[in-house]
């Protein structure tokens, strides 16, 4: 008769099951408004570990209390979330064309009105002429 041994599970491994399974993971994109102090916890008393720069991208694993989770050089990390983007900052190219394309925009929305104007102008002056023949043609 063969006796049968109990499989113990590996503590660390039965943790990081637990830790996947009750705790989803979520991440999400932002972009550092400014320069950002990286912090070793949700704080601006505790210290600092380095530095985002504007517009670099960060990845938020969590928020809590205002300090968003990251990872900062293979690091766990906290910055503060009311310093950062929801959307990518625009490159100054991309600026200066939207700026352009705005401007192109304003000046084609003008010229319509200008030609709105000069067409009701026409019609006023259409109807004054119009009655004055009718007016005309009665007599």
């Amino acid at each position: 008769m063969t006796k049968i041994s109990k499989v113990r599970p590996d503590k660390k491994l039965l943790a990081f099951t637990f830790a996947i399974l009750c705790f989803p993971v979520f991440a999400e994109d932002k972009w550092a408004s400014t320069d950002i102090n990286v912090r070793t916890g949700p704080g601006a008393s505790f210290a600092v570990m380095g530095q985002l720069r504007t517009n670099e991208k960060v990845e938020i694993f969590g928020i809590a209390n205002g300090w968003a989770q990251i990872l900062f050089e293979n690091v766990e990390g906290y910055v503060s979330n009311s310093l950062l983007l929801s959307e990518r900052p625009q490159t100054p190219a991309e600026q200066e064309t939207a700026r352009i394309e705005k401007e192109r925009r304003q000046a084609e929305t003008e010229k319509e009105k200008a030609k709105a104007k000069r067409l009701h102008i026409l019609i006023v002056i259409g109807g004054i002429i119009g009655t004055f023949v009718i007016l005309k043609f009665r007599q």
